[in-house]
């Protein structure tokens, strides 16, 4: 029992400093029942794609040194560059490939590929919105004539082409009306005309909202040619809310969606045609502004790239793998991809923290595979699905993933405001744990372990509000000592040496070394995870630094100073006797 009043469930013989210090932080109430089970079994579900991770191109940023360093960690292959007809050609007799020409050689140039979606260009040279430019035989022909001009210019430069964005084929009343038959037919017509060009060319679209739309439009393409390889790959956009009063749990509790909806699709198509599947947008919100005044702006949503973007985009990254999606994109909004703010600082945003969590400690990494995880939790009950599917939501959405190299995590997500636990059976033949978390007071320094240990049984341990929290499992034994406990990996850029003099009375010298200049946090805690005093929180150049630290004001006991550089943390054990 802390001071608080909280039962602490240690999960090891060890002191679990961080879940220490989210109790101090939010004062939580004491929970009572028994914690819902977990366990894994080695039955693979899907696998991550090697293109899995991409993003939306963002103007003239790719060449930026400091962007380039910070997407390096996270492994994005595939970029997504809008071709605009209204811009390439604005009118019969002109043409103008320059814009389009710099965007895709500066992705290239920054080691990316990119994919090319030619927008169906609403309002071109010609037509109308009640009359469309699709509706006029020449116009078409124009279309053609681009599309083919395109695959020549790019063939050697890029493998995937999208074919239109959010068509109109729902509502013949509103503006750019296009039927499913039509829509079919000019893809059919467009593909034809690429792949006479470059046969290695994938070709694909439709870019709808629902799973349905595009498994629908999908069957058109399919039943209306004789060449089942005209259609390489159907892509989906999923915003999960487009009303202004939508709440957070609203939309988290949609998440399954990102599962559902290539489920339907695949469920739709003939099984003898098997596409891709791209999500080639996805994103919590399309509306709200940042200043939180509810007047529907598109694109600037807080929820997108705040902590419950973070949380948020690990579900879509999670259900997207397990229910089929081969590529995602990440949609941009509110900055640089929807993890950086604007150019040309590039300030990561919790989003950003929440991806590389998901690939350097979650294990969500090309070649790695989804396998199953039991709960003993019931589904909510009256969930909104998409399409007619029905994939289970729970409280904390649960998570397994076998890499290449036979570590297991799981990957616990409370989508709740309210304190979770949890039991989790070990996976067989595991030796040792590591555990991560992401929630409201840790984001930057997501990548330092909070607790590892030998694996003895079953892990009790308590999941904070809006969190992921990994465990993860591995068959190596856990090299560790009762003085230090690290992050995931032995930091590659600093050294954190133990105090002297050890125990101590009332002062003693930290010392630690930079091997290259830095952003440094120094803290010291107590044994009931409260932060007692702080150091630096600025950039320190490279070499050996150290402070004396003075405890004349506090009781004799066991403290923990913790040294956080550019997001790698350590920890150390120090006593104070008086």
């Amino acid at each position: 029992m802390t001071p608080n009043g909280v039962f602490m469930r240690p999960c090891t013989s060890k002191t679990f400093l961080l879940s220490l210090l989210w109790i101090s932080f939010t004062g939580l109430e004491v929970l009572s029942g028994q914690p819902v089970q977990y366990s894994v079994e080695d039955s693979a579900i899907a696998q991550v794609g090697d293109d899995f991770y991409g993003i939306q191109y963002h103007s003239n940023t790719y060449d930026s040194p400091i962007l380039q360093e910070k997407l390096s960690e996270i492994p994005i292959k595939k970029v997504r560059i809008w071709a605009r007809p209204n811009q390439i050609r604005p009118n019969i007799e002109e043409w103008n490939w320059s814009g389009l020409d710099n965007k895709v050689n500066e992705v290239i140039d920054a080691g990316y590929e990119p994919i090319v979606c030619i927008f169906q260009a609403e309002d071109w040279y010609t037509g109308t919105p009640e009359n469309p430019w699709w509706n006029d035989t020449t116009a078409v022909n124009q279309w053609l004539t681009l599309s083919e001009e395109l695959a020549g210019r790019y063939a050697d430069k890029i493998e995937y082409i999208i074919l239109f964005d959010e068509l109109n084929y729902l509502h013949q009343d509103n503006p750019y009306y296009i039927s499913f038959s039509n829509a079919a037919d000019l893809f059919i017509q467009t593909a034809s005309t690429i792949k006479a060009v470059e046969p290695d060319l994938k070709v694909g679209g439709p870019s709808g909202f629902n799973g349905w739309e595009n498994g629908h439009w999908g069957n058109y393409v399919f039943n209306q040619t004789e060449h089942d390889t005209l259609l390489d790959f159907i892509s989906s956009n999923i915003f999960l809310s487009w009303d202004k009063d939508d709440s957070d749990q609203t939309i988290i509790n949609k998440t399954i969606w990102y599962e559902e909806a290539p489920m339907k699709i695949r469920s739709m198509l003939n099984s003898t045609h098997s596409p891709t599947l791209l999500l080639d947008a996805y994103n919590a919100s399309a509306l709200w502004t940042i200043d939180g005044t509810k007047d529907g702006e598109l694109w600037t949503d807080p929820r997108n790239v705040n902590t419950f973007g973070g949380v948020y985009q690990a579900l879509a990254q999670l259900h997207s793998v397990k229910g089929g999606f081969d590529i995602t994109l990440k949609w941009e909004t509110i900055g640089g991809y929807g993890i950086f703010n604007w150019y040309p600082d590039f300030n990561e945003l919790p989003t950003y923290y929440s991806w590389e969590l998901m690939v350097k400690r979650g294990g969500l990494r090309p070649g790695s595979e989804l396998i199953k995880i039991n709960t003993t939790e019931n589904p909510i009950q009256d969930l909104p699905h998409h399409s007619g599917m029905n994939v289970d939501g729970y409280r904390v959405q649960p998570f397994a993933i076998l890499d290449s190299e036979n570590n297991i995590t799981v990957i616990l997500i409370n989508k709740t405001d309210s304190l979770k636990e949890a039991n989790i059976t070990p996976p067989t033949d595991m030796n040792s744990f590591q555990l991560y978390q992401f929630h409201e007071f840790r984001t930057q320094d997501a990548l330092a372990a909070v607790d590892s240990g030998s694996v003895d049984g079953n892990l009790t341990m308590e999941l904070p509000p809006l969190s992921i929290n990994i465990i993860s499992y591995s068959e190596s034994s856990l090299l560790t000592s009762t003085e230090t406990e690290e992050s995931g990996s032995e930091p590659d850029h600093f050294t954190l040496f133990q105090n002297y003099p050890n125990p101590f009375n009332p002062t003693t010298s930290i010392a630690f070394r930079l091997s290259e200049a830095s952003f440094v946090q120094l803290s010291v805690y107590n044994a009931r995870g409260q932060k007692v005093k702080g150091f630096y929180g600025n950039r320190l150049p490279a070499g050996e630094h150290s402070l004396l630290f003075d405890g004349s004001g506090l009781s004799s006991g066991i403290y923990f100073y913790r040294l956080t550089v550019d997001g790698q943390t350590e920890v150390r054990k120090f006593a104070l006797i008086k």
